[in-house]
């Protein structure tokens, strides 16, 4: 069964539904993840890096759809709304960076106890 979700600014206006995952639908999705895990494990440094700078750079593009979504489905003002988008584009290149930085080529452990 499914929820509406309404704007707080008016619950007349339906923004989507949301409806609860299935008990099998939780096993499915961490079955899933956790055969996923061994693949995302060893994808390169720089690979993982990319795809956290396309999620950055996809945000920035649909920046028009996010801000709307936020405003309308969280009842965020517009300047709050640009925040938490910029907020998130700039995590996703903060964590490309320290990926790059600190996973991006081997190290010797030679000598450290």
């Amino acid at each position: 069964m499914s929820t509406p979700v309404v704007s707080p600014a008016d619950t007349r206006e339906t923004v989507g539904l949301t409806r609860d995952a299935t008990a099998d639908e939780i096993r499915g999705a961490l079955q899933s993840a956790h055969e996923a895990q061994p693949a995302w494990d060893a994808t390169p440094a720089a690979e993982r890096a990319a795809c956290l700078t396309r999620a950055a750079q996809l945000l920035q593009a649909r920046r028009g759809q996010f801000l709307s979504l936020l405003v309308r489905e969280a009842g965020k003002t517009l300047p709050d709304a640009v925040a938490e988008l910029r907020e998130a584009v700039d995590f996703c290149r903060y964590y490309a960076a320290r990926g790059r930085e600190l996973f991006g080529h081997r190290r010797s452990c030679r000598g450290r106890r």
